[in-house]
């Protein structure tokens, strides 16, 4: 059920347990306080949990602190996870697991040490234990060294208790209580009394240091060399613009000059086309006007050519009809000085500007053709 609701939540609770039981010697005893913190969870589990001891009903005894801390550590866990309550609540919930002494004093707390159970000398004297040295529980952790690791490594740990904070780290982790001391909490009680007294603590921090430095430097390398790599790459990719650019320049001006040469080609074509035209139709007008000369001379001739030979049939009847010849000669002159001046003059003008239209079209029908009447009789 507990999985159900928190599965990541578990799996975090799991996987802590795991780690900090390692020093567990037997696997049957890991197991063991495993399920026993899990029965733990799952009897206190509660929508809203106590913040008092003497409500919560179950509590875990032992004397073993390791499993005590780890008991409270995942009943802190799981409230976090499976739960919407705020950590300030969580932190002032009451703990699921306490030792034999923490319960001893909270039992002779709640009874106002009146009841004589519990005598003040003792619980002072389990206060005292836990930061006082004490020479049995040393001796215990020496013995208990020299058996599973030999000579060496146990005159090493009663060098590190001779350390007064060593000596106050086991004391610490022991609760100064000889029976914590067992092979499944040495490898952790070693540990501690390592750190507290400098030498294995130093040697951490001098480890830790050195690897931030290296990977400071690798950091720092690694940024270098992307650094010039986009540093080469920026350099690149600016040259290939720079000759593109060029390219690009080159080829408008090229462009340009090439434009411009266009135009002045076309400029001149266009002018000398222009004068070709205007030159052919200079040539078609004249033509045309030397046509149209030619039509009036033609038309006066045959004026001229009628007028003679009726002027000589006149003639020829003036001996024997002299009243014919007069009229004759009357009717010439009227036509002559009338007539042929005036009428006459007009159609064969409109006959010879006909025939300068006609020849006009006939050379360039796109040739605008004036209605002014062309003067025929200059010679140009």
């Amino acid at each position: 059920q507990m999985h159900r609701r928190a599965q990541s939540t578990v799996g975090d609770i799991e996987t802590e347990m795991n780690k900090r039981m390692l020093a567990w010697g037997k696997p049957e005893a890991k197991e063991y306080d495993r399920k026993s913190v899990w029965a733990m969870l799952a009897t206190r589990d509660a929508n809203q949990p106590s913040t008092r001891i003497c409500d919560s009903k179950w509590i875990l005894l032992t004397r073993n602190t390791p499993l005590v801390s780890i008991s409270n550590d995942a009943w802190k866990v799981w409230l976090k996870g499976s739960t919407k309550h705020s950590l300030s609540f969580i932190e002032r919930c009451s703990p699921i697991a306490m030792s034999d002494k923490q319960f001893s004093g909270y039992i002779w707390a709640r009874t106002g040490g009146g009841n004589g159970a519990i005598s003040r000398a003792r619980l002072l004297a389990h206060c005292s234990s836990a930061v006082r040295p004490r020479a049995d529980v040393k001796a215990r952790a020496y013995n208990l060294v020299l058996e599973l690791s030999g000579r060496q490594e146990a005159d090493h740990m009663a060098a590190l208790l001779e350390d007064r904070e060593g000596a106050k780290a086991l004391m610490r982790a022991t609760a100064g209580d000889p029976e914590d001391v067992t092979k499944e909490r040495l490898p952790f009680i070693i540990h501690e009394v390592k750190l507290a007294a400098g030498e294995y603590a130093a040697t951490v921090v001098r480890e830790e240091k050195e690897k931030e430095i290296e990977l400071v430097q690798q950091k720092h390398q690694e940024q270098l060399i992307q650094a010039e790599a986009e540093t080469q790459k920026n350099e690149e990719s600016l040259k290939a613009t720079i000759s593109e650019v060029s390219m690009q320049l080159l080829q408008e001006q090229q462009e340009k000059l090439d434009l411009k040469l266009k135009h002045e080609a076309l400029t001149v074509a266009l002018a000398e086309q222009e004068a070709a035209k205007l030159k052919r139709k200079s040539e078609i007008l004249a033509s045309a006007y030397l046509i149209g000369a030619k039509e009036i001379r033609k038309y006066c001739w045959y004026v001229g050519v009628i007028t003679f030979l009726l002027v000589i049939n006149a003639s020829l009847y003036s001996g024997d009809h002299i009243f014919i010849s007069a009229l004759i000669f009357a009717l010439l002159a009227i036509l002559g000085f009338w007539f042929a001046q005036d009428y006459l003059t007009k159609q064969i003008l409109k006959l010879a500007f006909k025939k300068y239209k006609s020849e006009i079209k006939r050379a360039d029908a796109s040739i605008a053709i004036s209605e002014d009447v062309p003067d025929f009789s200059k010679r140009e």
